[in-house]
């Protein structure tokens, strides 16, 4: 492996052999290229808008320069910039006037410590969630007992005290030295495939710090609820909905096609390093522009501003550490955040609105001629939009549905580029749904691909988009879904998972109840994930 190519895109296309990679058994010498990625990892939205002139000086890092009263109410225009950044911070506009409490509560700290396990990894000072959790826990002790009344009086003595130091972070937008301390924790995302870029990044803050977002960010993300303030198309980090919704939409959908012999495409996106990329200023903007009090988003812009990211190894905890700076800014609130799925929620929800403000869509009537207009479906970092023509008469060509799927595409890639993001277009594919007739004239759903492909634009660099076949499933969301309902690869997905458990099976011991628990919370959850909503 070229070191040099640590943290780039260019390391995912190296070939799979030993003249590219080499293994790293020193274990100094795998802490510091894991700082070295990590420090890159987190760099990749620098030079993307809202991080060069004019934005990066009039908005500020954490949102704190003049134009971002001016954003949120809708008083700049940045003509200057291109059309998908003009029309990104035009959607950043508050939409509503009601602005949330700023505080934090006793009732909301103990909310939260009693439903946070307390085997969660927190705090690298060492003030672990069992230090937190004595605060409510029943000490058991016998009604009698005289020291049962102390106990209760340093409980509350301990929650008090918990409570005035947060109101005091948020009070005077202050961020406490421990807080500053991140540790990297590094998980493999495939087992058994060590490889630096398929590591999966895990940000362990302090247990109260953490608390403190997670509390906040579920109080917005409930008022944006309540008050109707999110894109209907966001499935993901909302109360109520699942990572079933979306793969159930387009398989309903996919049936319309069949039913009617209509045609469109669906296109399946996926964001690049979501939650690593994200812009604190727009984190916090994307936050007030649902009724997120200022305080709250100060204290977590400080303190990832200040922050000094450590990595954990078998060595223990690194001296070594990297901060944000000028030459190496360190941008996304991290995997681990209480308050990280929030933020892409609010900040998907801007972009949603944004995409839905110019592209074509997808429109789908029954028989009793309801229609509804869908633009974009996603859940985290997995979208699909979707292009037809579904009242006319005849339908278009292939090539009228390339060229309006073109359009809607390279909008939400600039689009996400504006936001800091980008498109993994390697993970990137389409079906073209087109109905024919046989000779004996019976419908069926035509296969195979076109020289013609989805073109995107990246840097004024055109990279092509693949397109499948409507016989060929794409995995969304854990589930295997193709126009044509072939089943053949969910069939070899939960046949590959039915003989791995046999193995696993087979190779070790398990006692009755082992059994059961691998049955009931493994095997089970496992094999039926997809049942549901998939043929």
């Amino acid at each position: 492996m070229d070191r040099t190519l640590i943290g780039s895109e260019e390391i995912k296309q190296l070939p799979d052999d030993s003249d590219h990679w080499e293994t790293i058994t020193v274990p100094e010498d795998i802490e510091s290229l894991l700082i070295q990625r990590n420090q890159k990892h987190f760099g990749q939205a620098a030079g993307t808008p809202f991080t060069q002139p004019p934005l990066q000086a009039d908005v500020g890092y954490k949102a704190d320069g003049y134009a971002a009263e001016l954003i949120l109410n809708g008083q700049i225009d940045y003509t200057c910039m291109s059309k998908a950044t003009s029309l990104f911070i035009k959607h950043l506009q508050k939409r509503t006037a009601v602005t949330l409490d700023g505080t934090i509560t006793e009732e909301d700290i103990l909310h939260k410590l009693k439903h946070w396990d307390e085997r969660t990894t927190t705090s690298p000072s060492g003030l672990h969630l069992g230090h937190y959790h004595c605060m409510w826990r029943d000490p058991q002790l016998r009604p009698n007992d005289p020291n049962q009344e102390f106990v209760l009086m340093y409980q509350k003595s301990l929650l008090t005290a918990t409570t005035s130091m947060l109101n005091y972070a948020l009070k005077f937008g202050h961020t406490y030295d421990r807080w500053t301390k991140i540790v990297n924790v590094m998980l493999q995302k495939d087992p058994g495939n060590p490889r630096i870029h398929h590591l999966r990044i895990i940000h362990i803050y302090e247990a109260d710090y953490n608390m403190l977002l997670a509390v906040k960010w579920r109080q917005a993300i409930h008022h944006a609820e309540d008050h109707k303030l999110l894109n209907a198309g966001m499935y993901g980090s909302r109360p109520g909905r699942s990572a079933h919704d979306p793969a159930l939409l387009e398989v309903l959908q996919n049936e319309i096609y069949r039913m009617s012999m209509k045609s469109g495409i669906n296109f399946d996106l996926d964001a690049s390093s979501c939650y690593d990329r994200i812009l604190m200023s727009l984190a916090t903007l994307s936050s007030r522009r649902i009724g997120m009090a200022p305080a709250p988003t100060l204290v977590n812009g400080l303190t990832l501003e200040k922050a000094k990211y450590h990595l954990k190894t078998t060595l223990g905890t690194s001296d070594q550490f990297y901060t944000h700076s000028t030459q190496y800014p360190i941008y996304g609130t991290g995997q681990g955040s209480g308050n990280s799925p929030a933020i892409w929620c609010f900040l998907c929800s801007v972009l949603f609105d944004a995409f839905e403000s110019k592209a074509h869509g997808a429109q789908f009537i029954d028989y009793n001629q309801t229609s509804r207009l869908i633009y974009m479906i996603g859940f985290v970092d997995d979208c699909t939009q979707r292009v037809n023509l579904f009242e006319s008469q005849s339908q278009p060509s292939s090539e009228k549905l390339i060229s309006l799927m073109e359009q809607d595409a390279q909008l939400w890639n600039d689009l996400l580029w504006a936001s800091g993001g980008a498109l993994e277009q390697s993970k990137c594919s389409y079906h073209l749904i087109e109905s024919e007739w046989t000779a004996n004239g019976h419908p069926f759903l035509k296969g195979g691909k076109l020289p013609q492909c989805i073109t995107l634009h990246k840097n004024e660099s055109p990279t092509r988009t693949k397109q499948k076949s409507n016989y060929d499933a794409h995995k969304t969301l854990g589930c295997f879904i193709n126009p044509a309902y072939n089943r053949t690869q969910p069939w070899n997905a939960i046949r590959a998972k039915n003989e791995s458990f046999l193995q696993l099976l087979e190779t070790n011991f398990f006692t009755r109840s082992e059994t059961w628990t691998f049955y009931t919370a493994i095997y089970l959850p496992s094999i039926t994930y997809s049942l549901p909503i998939t043929p």
